[in-house]
């Protein structure tokens, strides 16, 4: 059958359009691949993170950025995860990426100090498995100083935010972190104030914060707890930063020392979590304000690492080179 002029100007616009449709959807594959794929459940992005130079201008670090991650044993898979070289997941894969601010939550398990994971402020609210303390504290002393880590000289950070107002385990935070990272950890000395302190007096050394979760209605009976009280009682005579927080859902910033700033993701109380923060005001949801905005003003921004969207990968492209970026 003889093809009409018609028929075949309809066949030609018909074979563009599926070699467009076809290579559209290779296109947005491959996007797709390169933002999500896992190696080994790990991560994709390689990097070429290295250490502060110790002839790096004295600089007070409070005019530093630095890269950090949010609940850093958590991972992608779900669950609470120290992980190794052989099962690279959680923590490992976070020290692995340059991050030298980690970030856990501290849940009274039985009378032990755990490590979980939520995605509520609720103190009862425990969506994951538990891991000890100690175990990540000692994960943190094999990795973060030395290899998988590629900066293992730059100073670290360890938040424990503390969704218990139970004196006894403060106590129990303390002894561990004394006896895992003796040697290690940070002497402001007396009367010294960590504002003061230049990056390269941090170099190899390991700054702890013990922030305080507001109790709001989850622990009804511990609602009176004065908790510098237990601080000062249960850590007093250590140079770890105390936070007393105040606000659950972290819509702004807090003070870690009265110049160096923390934004954490927020939090609302939804199983579902959102992405990271955007890379472009313009996309950013109401509440929540970009990197990009808050950089000049923040040091430390935590990112979801278990959350491989277009967002973190902008994250990891910022701190390409060095985890601490003058602001």
């Amino acid at each position: 059958m003889k093809l009409t002029i018609f028929q075949k100007i309809l066949l030609v616009v018909s074979l563009i359009i599926c070699v467009y449709m076809f290579f559209h959807i290779k296109m947005m594959r491959d996007r797709y691949h390169s933002l999500y794929v896992k190696v080994q459940e790990g991560f994709a992005t390689t990097t070429n993170i290295i250490n502060v130079k110790a002839t790096t201008p004295p600089t007070n670090f409070d005019k530093y950025s630095i890269k950090a991650s949010a609940n850093s044993c958590y991972d992608a898979t779900g669950f609470v995860e120290i992980g190794s070289e052989e099962n690279p997941k959680g923590l490992y894969n976070v020290i692995k990426s340059g991050c030298r601010f980690l970030d856990f939550e501290i849940y009274n398990v039985d009378g032990e100090t755990m490590v979980g994971y939520s995605g509520s402020s609720s103190f009862s609210s425990l969506e994951t498995n538990t891991v000890k303390t100690v175990d990540v504290l000692n994960k943190i002393i094999d990795c973060a100083f030395t290899i998988p880590a590629p900066n293992p000289m730059d100073p670290l950070f360890l938040q424990f935010r503390m969704k218990t107002n139970k004196g006894s385990l403060y106590g129990n935070l303390a002894k561990e972190i004394d006896s895992v990272l003796t040697g290690k950890l940070l002497d402001l000395g007396a009367g010294a104030s960590f504002d003061s302190k230049s990056l390269t007096d941090l170099l190899g050394k390991v700054v702890v914060i013990i922030y305080a979760m507001p109790p709001g209605e989850n622990a009804k009976s511990e609602l009176d707890v004065d908790m510098q009280k237990v601080f000062d009682e249960e850590m007093g005579g250590r140079s770890f930063l105390f936070v007393k927080g105040i606000n659950s859902s972290f819509n702004e910033p807090y003070n870690i020392s009265p110049n160096i700033k923390v934004q954490m993701p927020l939090i609302n109380d939804l199983i579902n979590e959102h992405g990271n923060r955007p890379k472009l005001a313009v996309n950013s949801d109401a509440i929540e304000k970009s990197f990009d905005v808050l950089k000049s003003s923040v040091n430390i921004i935590p990112y979801k690492f278990y959350v491989k969207d277009e967002h973190l990968i902008s994250y990891e492209q910022f701190y390409k080179n060095f985890a601490f970026i003058v602001k």
